[in-house]
This record gives C-alpha cells, structure tokens and sequence, in this order.
C-alpha cells in the first residue's frame, strides 16, 4: 500500500509529470524505503526546481520506523531481536535514505545546497541515539562526493579540516577535492605546517592524490 493508502505510487509517471510535491510527499512519508528511495533519485534527475525540498529532506532527522513484510508478524520479529538489533536496522534504513539525497543534491550541483551538505558533512543530522552506529559515515561520505560535484569553495575549509576524522571517509574527501581542484592545493599546502603530524601527513597525501587528480 502506497502513501495515503492510495497503492504504489508511479514514480516515473510523477517524474515525467513534473509532480515535484507528489515526490516530495513519498520521499517524507511513505512507509517502503525503497518506493522512497526512488522518489528521491527523481527528483534528484528532476534538477534545480527539486532543491529546497531535498534540502529540507537531508536536515529532517526523524527516523521512520520500521516496515515488515505482511508475512512477518510483529511480535516474533520484535522477540528474536535486540534492541540493539531494532534500532541498527532503522538506522540503517535512515542512513542509506540520507545518503540518496546528499547523491541527488549533488547531481543537481546547485550551489544553494552546500551549506546544508556542509551540515550533513560535519554529521548535524546524525539523529539522536545513533552516535555508535558506524554506518552513519555513509551520509558525511555522501555529502563530501556531492560537494565535490558542486565544485564550491565553501567546501574546502570543512573537507581539509575533516581529513582525519575516522567518520568521514577519508577517499570521499580525496574525491571531493580532486573534484574542486586547484582552488584546493594552496589551502592543503599551508595546513602541511600544522603542528600535528598526522595533520601533516594526512595533508601531504591528499594533494598529492587532489595534483594526480587534476594532472597539476
């Protein structure tokens, strides 16, 4: 059953008909992650006129819950799992759902969305209780690939200094700023004299990586 009880939504239909709140009102609300995951990447193809909405998609932190099959009862599900169990799957679910859209904001490449994915690259919109999820580094490596698409100078401040946090990827940041290019190498070249040699180190790899990149 689709959102609104009304069966399953024509994703292509809605994105051939331009029905951006129709996408949006499935991506926030419908109970199948996957029926909302493909709403997302419509309007991720949809471009420009879909970008507030993602925007406001990425900084929503509720986390849905989850959705059984009809062959599945509740109450056995709920008795063979943990807690633990319960709430990874969500997040789970939560996490990859986040990371489609970081994806389709930088399809887009519009550059009202880098602030937000900025937001999303810092892990401002990790929701609460799933700070010991390790997945949810797939939404921060999700939003320095897409800021890298969008290719903003806004984006190499937070991505250098984000090099050597074990939750940011660290080859989503290589790509990022490969992608962004030369505006990237004097801001890395400087932090190689910081005073931390991990720093250091971390800086002198990625420029070589961002100059391989960029043939420079």
């Amino acid at each position: 059953m689709g959102l609104f009880g009304l069966g399953k939504p024509n994703i292509k239909d809605m994105k051939n008909k331009k029905d951006i709140v129709g996408l949006i009102k499935i991506a926030l609300g419908e109970r199948k992650f996957n029926v909302r995951r493909k709403a997302i990447v419509a309007l991720g193809e949809l471009g420009e006129s879909a970008v507030e909405e993602l925007i406001l998609i990425l900084k929503d932190k509720n986390v849905p819950p989850i959705v059984l099959p009809n062959s599945v009862d509740l109450m056995t599900y709920l008795k063979n799992r943990s807690q633990y169990e319960i709430d990874r799957e969500r997040f789970l679910n939560y996490f990859q759902y986040k990371s489609r859209v970081a994806w389709a904001l930088g399809a887009i490449g519009d550059p009202r969305a880098v602030e937000t994915l900025i937001g999303a690259l810092k892990g401002e919109y990790v929701p609460d209780g799933a700070a010991h999820i390790d997945e949810k580094i797939w939404i921060r490596g999700s939003a320095a690939r897409a800021l890298g698409k969008i290719r903003d100078a806004r984006a190499i401040k937070p991505l250098i200094q984000l090099m050597t946090d074990k939750n940011v990827p660290l080859d989503s940041v290589i790509d990022a700023l490969g992608e962004i290019g030369k505006p990237a190498v004097k801001p890395l070249v400087k932090i190689m004299k910081d005073k931390d040699l991990a720093v250091r180190n971390c800086a002198k790899y990625v420029l070589e990586e961002v100059k391989k990149i960029n043939s420079i």
